[in-house]
């Protein structure tokens, strides 16, 4: 029995109300795989609210995922 492996890696979903619109283009390929691995691109946390100690010192303007 054949069975698919999907890869699925970087995604970011940070600033969209609506997570699930990072997908709505390739979907129904996503849901056709047996197995699905996906690797996101960012924290699902909030950022840290201290200027003097940010998150990422070498990304200036880096978000979180799950940040608004």
């Amino acid at each position: 029995m054949d069975q698919t492996l999907l890869i699925l890696g970087d995604t970011n979903i940070q600033n969209r109300e609506d997570p699930f619109s990072a997908f709505v283009n390739v979907r129904d390929m996503l849901t056709s795989a047996d197995v699905l691995f996906g690797q996101l691109e960012g924290p699902l946390a909030e950022p840290s609210i201290d200027p003097a100690r940010p998150d990422i010192p070498h990304k200036k303007g880096w978000r979180h995922s799950g940040a608004r």
